[in-house]
């Protein structure tokens, strides 16, 4: 006997018919209804197609679906269907591309009016082909997945196929149905997916290719699902330079996108380069360009930014001393020993301040001004400082310290009329253990006691047992014809000493360099070199001394050029002492030949400058 085995709801059931596509058996059912959804309709009041799943047939989703069942059956669009029936092999041939055709057909009969006794007339008859979705080599090892913002397409990118599919969402029940025509191959694996929108709501899809190491930028087509390349962003791209000048090289590698800032930026995780790459994205076009990138090992200066706090206070109170706001800062030195550090500071008409860090603080403190006592003992100060130097010496009782202070009136346009006396232009101060703080050692003699002088930074050296200080004489009463003096440390007096004046014009500045000998110098014999060499910078222009113009010229020759008419080559003639730097290129206009330059050219001086400078000389 047969027993009821499945119920399949329906309401006007006209006819029935059964077919297998794919070794998976379905039951067509034909509804006298009249329907109009196209995909889910609603149960029981459309014509459908009920799919076996081993143990039932499974028919249209519902809310109340399992998810287990939701390969189920479709609705069918029908207007008082009467007839279906399955077409084994219709005309038509093969399937196409996406899979639509082939194979068996549904042949459903409509009946779209009828009158009073029941009969109907004006028949329809439509062939409905069936739609497969053909994933065989498509969805290859998935690695990453992205849903567009208005989640009706999802793509996934796969390692193995490399493809980039494309997926729809069919509304009401969130099936995922395979878009062909929006699907695409990819040239390398995708690690990251990542959609955004720009001000004009167009959906943006970045993707992270980890080797060769790039990241490819999609517009996307909200109607079709179509992705369009407008960007690719690659290691070593011309433009992508960052605005401190450096390459885009940390690509390689990157496993992690993320958006940030609002989505002002991108950032990369480079796994290969053990660095993080941001980008700036253009909101209007989704377009990235390389901000920066830190990697693991380096350090790098990116900014200084200003403390809520006073960059130095007074030692009774944290209100910034007064000298800050009257004079400032001229110049300054910091140095470091007994486990402190400090900065002095030449504050001009203030003299020289000493300041020491405090750490809890976060700011400098001031600890004393540098001052001596005067011919009545009276306490002053250097009356205007404009530099500060420290040096540290190794003596036979122990490390010292000295400052050096030079002072020098301020010059509101060019230069002052009138300079310092020579007697008090500098000042040297010495650490004293004892008092903890910097003490009057004595002025340096820079010039003759009776000059007036204007002084520039100074320099201190101090190595091989020697400890020298070289203070450049800008001007000596009214002559600019000056001086650097160099003055060395004497032991038994426990003074400054001179040693030797070296004649320049206008020096404003002195540098020491450390100088090692290598066997290659070609140093005289019997000459005694055991360094350091002085570097000193002139107020005047350089060319006085090794720079030299001339507009003396011999002719050298002339070449046809595929631009101009011709080329005329002429070489300078320089005076005994110079030489040139090469020669002169002149185009000339249509129809010249032998044009003379119309600038002079610059000769080179000849002389020990163009080698190592030896014994304080340039």
């Amino acid at each position: 006997a047969m027993v009821l085995y499945q119920a399949v709801a329906t309401r006007e059931a006209s006819a029935v018919a059964f077919f297998s596509d794919g070794n998976v058996p379905f039951m067509a059912v034909a509804q006298a209804t009249a329907c109009d959804e196209n995909r889910t309709g609603i149960p029981g009041n459309c014509s459908a197609v009920y799919r076996w799943n081993g143990t039932h047939f499974l028919g249209l989703i519902s809310e109340a679906t399992l998810l287990s069942d939701v390969a189920g059956g479709h609705a069918l669009s029908s207007q008082r269907a009467q007839a279906i029936a399955v077409l084994p092999g219709p005309p038509g041939g093969e399937a196409d591309a996406r899979g639509e055709g082939g194979g068996l057909h549904l042949l459903l009969g409509n009946f779209e009016s009828g009158d009073d006794d029941g009969t109907y007339d004006r028949v329809h008859a439509h062939l409905l082909r069936p739609l497969r979705e053909v994933l065989n080599g498509t969805l290859q090892g998935p690695r990453a997945v992205a849903v567009s913002p208005d989640r009706m397409h999802v793509y996934v990118a796969c390692d193995v196929s490399l493809t980039l599919v494309a997926f729809e969402r069919l509304e009401p029940s969130g099936s995922l149905v395979v878009n062909h025509r929006a699907s695409r191959p990819i040239n390398a694996s995708i690690a990251r997916l990542v959609f955004s929108l720009t001000t004009t709501h167009t959906p943006i899809l970045y993707a992270l290719q980890p080797y060769p190491g790039a990241i490819l930028v999609f517009s996307h087509d909200p109607s079709s699902g179509k992705l369009t390349l407008i960007q690719t962003v690659a290691d070593l791209a011309p433009e992508q330079i960052s605005p401190m000048g450096f390459p885009l090289d940390s690509l390689n590698g990157a496993r992690g996108m993320v958006l940030a800032d609002g989505g002002n930026a991108l950032l990369i995780a480079s796994h290969s380069s053990s660095a993080v790459v941001e980008f700036t994205r253009d909101n209007a076009t989704g377009m990235l360009q390389f901000a920066d990138s830190v990697r693991d090992g380096e350090r790098r200066l990116l900014d200084f930014e200003r403390t809520m706090r006073p960059a130095a206070r007074e030692a009774t109170s944290p209100a910034p001393p007064s000298w800050m706001a009257m004079s400032g800062a001229r110049g300054g030195a910091h140095f470091a020993f007994n486990g402190s550090n400090y900065l002095a500071v030449a504050a001009g008409a203030a003299g020289a301040r000493v300041l020491e860090w405090r750490a809890g603080a976060e700011a400098w403190e001031e600890r004393f001004a540098l001052s001596l006592l005067d011919a009545h003992g009276n306490v002053v100060r250097d009356a205007a400082a404009l530099d500060v130097t420290h040096a540290a010496w190794h003596s036979p009782g122990g490390e010292e310290h000295f400052i050096v202070v030079t002072n020098a009136p301020d010059a509101a346009n060019g230069l002052p009329a009138a300079g310092l006396p020579a007697a008090t232009a500098c000042s040297v101060y010495r650490w004293s253990s004892g008092a903890q703080r910097f003490g009057f050692l004595q002025h340096l003699a820079v010039a003759g006691s009776g000059d007036s002088v204007l002084v520039g930074r100074a320099a201190v050296w101090s190595g091989a047992g020697a400890l020298l200080v070289a203070v450049p004489v800008t001007r000596v009463n009214a002559s600019f014809e000056a001086h650097t003096a160099v003055l060395e440390w004497h032991v038994p007096s426990q003074r400054f000493v001179p040693r030797e004046h070296i004649a320049g014009d206008a020096p404003v500045a002195a540098a020491f360099l450390d100088v090692a000998r290598s066997p290659n110098d070609n140093i005289p014999s019997g000459e005694n070199f055991t360094g350091p060499a002085l570097v000193l910078a002139s107020w005047f222009a350089i060319e006085k001394e090794v720079l030299k113009h001339t507009s003396a010229f011999s002719w050298e020759g002339i070449t046809a050029h595929s631009c101009v008419s011709s080329m005329a080559f002429w070489r300078p003639t320089p005076p005994p002492g110079f030489h040139r730097l090469g020669d002169t290129a002149v185009a000339c206009p249509p129809g010249e030949y032998a044009c003379r330059p119309s600038a002079p050219s610059v000769l080179l001086r000849d002389g020990p400058w163009l080698a190592r400078p030896l014994r304080h000389e340039l």
